[in-house]
């Protein structure tokens, strides 16, 4: 469990780069407010 929890530090300080950007805007469904800042939304994305 110890391991688990240094590798998630270790790993979560470097940031994710995506090989692509996808251009928005993207329509998106809200499923559920979380708080005054935070939401779930659905949306059906595709690159190609």
């Amino acid at each position: 469990m110890r391991l688990a929890c240094a590798l998630l530090a270790i790993f979560s300080a470097f940031p994710a780069y995506a090989a692509e950007r996808m251009a928005g805007p993207v329509e998106a469904e809200v499923v559920r407010v979380v708080d005054g800042d935070t939401l779930v939304a659905r949306a059906r994305i595709w690159l190609g």
